[in-house]
């Protein structure tokens, strides 16, 4: 995550502003996580051996590589899976929040 993230985060929003703002960023998060295991995956068996120690270190930097690649990627936009599973969490909650309104309203009311 990044520092803009961070601040976001930590600001003194309302709670369900300071709500919403994680479950964006875990949203983001996860499409990040999605598309580094499409990155990584989709290379298969083309990258250079991992025998040797030289191939070893190459392996680590390509990975390192691929997540800061999809960071980005699903910073900026990334293919929406992040904006999607975004928008239909929101509207659970939405829903989940309205419902438990009316139960509480339903126990106060005679």
């Amino acid at each position: 995550m990044n520092n803009i993230n961070l601040m976001a985060l930590n600001s003194p929003l309302p709670n369900a502003d300071r709500d919403d703002a994680k479950l964006k960023a875990a949203c983001q998060g996860f499409e990040a996580l999605f598309l580094h295991t499409l990155l990584r995956e989709g290379r298969g068996n083309s990258s250079v051996s991992i025998s040797s120690n030289e191939g070893q270190a190459f392996g680590v930097i390509q990975d390192l590589q691929d997540e800061a690649i999809s960071k980005e990627m699903a910073q900026s936009g990334g293919v929406g899976l992040g904006e999607i599973l975004y928008h239909q969490l929101s509207k659970k909650a939405q829903v989940s929040s309205k419902v438990a309104d009316n139960l509480s309203e339903r126990r106060i009311s005679p």
